[in-house]
């Protein structure tokens, strides 16, 4: 069953079921003319140019007493609908989400840049920086420790061609993503997140890219663009506010 929003006073509302849709549009509790969306659409559409929605307005006559209750229960729930608090992503949620993103880039670059190392012969710059281990101890070896945790501090330690690269290779691939049709990046994908516009609906490349340059604005002023979502209402970081955008859950 689709999940439908619907556009009232100026203000999204949502989301609700076909069937609550239509029964509001049947009582006359929304115009005909009422932009809805849901998941499916690339735009917003009077209701009564979406096929299935047509021709639904002018009262319950010829529906029956059964269908008659059940469609006016439905119209009176539907008139508390309005937009909730969680319909917006929190803190936490998104956190995660930023997360995965991040790792799922770092595995790549690590990948790539291990890989063009072996290529060239060592002729680029490392992916990550060296640590030698610590000089021999009165044994004249060296045990695991000395091998192993230099190796694994050296996976933080990223030279900075490959983490501008890695910086380039988040923005883009987020600008693309969240202007797909997942409306969303793998990581906001796998935790259940979109990026809509003020409508509800699908958000442009052009927003998506001036989205993708809030992030950068809001990780510049020491995360506070980030932590601003705590904060909000209803949840905008400085990157939804420039972009004029919203997260919320699928």
């Amino acid at each position: 069953m689709d999940l439908w929003f619907y556009v009232e006073k100026g203000e999204r509302r949502g989301p609700v079921t076909d069937i609550e849709l239509k029964s509001a549009l049947r009582t006359g509790r929304l115009a005909p003319d009422t932009p809805i969306h849901n998941n499916t659409m690339k735009n917003w559409m009077r209701a009564d140019q979406v096929p299935g929605f047509q021709r639904l307005e002018g009262g319950l006559a010829g529906m029956g007493p059964a269908a008659g209750d059940v469609a006016a229960a439905a119209a009176h729930l539907l008139a508390g609908v309005a937009p909730k608090a969680d319909d917006h992503a929190d803190f936490t949620k998104r956190t995660v989400a930023l997360l995965l993103d991040v790792a799922i880039v770092y595995v790549i670059v690590l990948g790539l840049g291990f890989a063009a190392d072996l290529v060239v012969g060592g002729e680029v710059e490392p992916v990550v920086t060296s640590a030698a281990p610590r000089s021999l101890g009165a044994s004249g070896q060296l045990d695991a420790s000395d091998l192993l945790l230099p190796a694994f501090k050296n996976l933080f330690s990223f030279s900075i061609p490959w983490l501008l690269f890695g910086i380039a290779l988040w923005a883009v691939s987020s600008a693309l993503f969240e202007a797909s049709s997942w409306q969303a990046t793998p990581g906001k994908h796998v935790v259940g997140l979109e990026v809509v516009d003020e409508q509800g609906g699908r958000i442009t490349l052009s927003s998506s890219v001036v989205r993708t340059a809030g992030k950068l604005l809001s990780a510049a002023v020491l995360g506070f663009g980030y932590v601003l979502g705590i904060f909000d209402d209803r949840k905008q970081t400085l990157h939804d506010k420039i972009a004029k955008t919203f997260v919320i859950f699928e």
